[in-house]
């Protein structure tokens, strides 16, 4: 028997559970529509629906979730197509600075015109803007994140503007998958509707067999056309060109920081490269002392 503390100690994978779950909730659906079809009602659209997303959300969630993430940094990393957006991020910050400084201005002048009219000096001005000025030196700061951009490479805006463009052909490729499992699971469902009108199912079990059968025989086909070949080859070119184009950006960002502490793998291989002339030129300067003049 397997005891409570065995289970804690080695618990199932959670990938493992939700697989279970999905199962169970494909299972209660599929029992609903027979359900449906042994009292002679029309099947629910929406029930073949909630059968494919309970089958697919599992692989095309981590997929989805990163095209998501990747278009937001997108947005914060210095690509050719954001360049102007860091320009107009930048000259705004120095617009909203000028108009904090004209208000100092104006309360000085102001202040210094109540003096004036009264006997005793009014508390100094600098001291009443303390907070202004510390908010006028935090520009400064947020001057330096929108001149980001101009402070890297042209190489490295290059290699990240191609990673983002090879990104955007891999999400067009895989929504272009997503479409093509959709119209052939839509496709199987019309063909097993069909199926129920023309045939007699006594047993759930005789039911299900039929869903998968016909399911199974429309991928199957899916799985052998051109063009989902053609949309596979494209996700894999294009996320190989972002890897690539991404992982260069990196690079050539750590290469021109001088504090860097990182060796890059262009650094790494061209070490071992001069490693590996440096031991052939040994190995030949101890073949010619060993075969002497």
């Amino acid at each position: 028997m397997i005891q409570d503390h065995d289970y804690f100690m080695n618990p199932l994978p959670k990938e493992s559970l939700e697989l279970i779950k999905r199962n169970m909730k494909i299972r209660d659906v599929l029992k609903k529509i027979y359900a449906d079809y042994r009292s002679n009602l029309k099947p629910n659209p929406k029930d073949f629906e909630t059968i494919f997303n309970e089958i697919f959300r599992y692989f095309f969630r981590p997929l989805e979730t990163a095209i998501l993430g990747t278009m937001q940094m997108i947005l914060l990393l210095p690509t050719r197509k954001n360049m102007r957006l860091f320009e107009i991020y930048g000259d705004t910050l120095h617009a909203y600075e000028e108009l904090l400084k004209s208000i100092k201005d104006h309360l000085e002048l102001t202040m210094k015109a109540y003096e004036v009219f009264f006997a005793e000096p009014i508390k100094n001005v600098k001291d009443f803007m303390v907070d202004n000025e510390l908010e006028l030196h935090e520009f400064e700061i947020y001057r330096l994140v929108a001149d980001y951009p101009y402070t890297i490479t042209n190489r490295a805006i290059m290699h990240i503007s191609k990673s983002f463009d090879s990104w955007e052909r891999f999400s067009e490729a895989y929504f272009l998958f997503k479409g093509l499992m959709k119209e052939t699971y839509m496709r199987a469902v019309s063909d097993f509707i069909t199926a129920m009108k023309d045939g007699v199912f006594e047993n759930y079990s005789d039911f299900a067999n039929e869903f998968y059968s016909i399911a199974a025989s429309h991928f199957d086909l899916l799985l052998k056309s051109d063009e989902y070949l053609e949309v596979q080859r494209e996700m894999n070119s294009s996320l190989m060109d972002h890897i690539f184009h991404f992982r260069r950006f990196a690079e050539e960002v750590l290469e021109n920081n001088p504090a860097s502490p990182f060796a890059t793998l262009n650094q790494i291989d061209e070490a071992y490269r001069r490693i590996s002339d440096l031991r052939r030129k040994i190995l030949e300067l101890e073949r010619r002392l060993e075969t002497g003049p």
